[in-house]
């Protein structure tokens, strides 16, 4: 949210600036914090993977 800030006071643009928080797990303080800021999505990932022996 500091980035949008930055973005919104340095760079030159008509459009708001929007974040992504990408995370393994998304915290209820997270969600909280995010939902008084406009324009922020929140993403979870899930990462699996296979090893073949060759």
């Amino acid at each position: 949210m500091r980035y949008m800030s930055w973005i919104e006071k340095n760079m030159e643009s008509s459009k708001p600036a929007r974040g992504i928080i990408v995370a393994n797990e998304i915290t209820e303080d997270l969600k909280l914090a995010a939902g008084r800021v406009s324009d922020v999505r929140l993403i979870e990932y899930q990462i699996s993977f296979k090893l073949n022996a060759i």
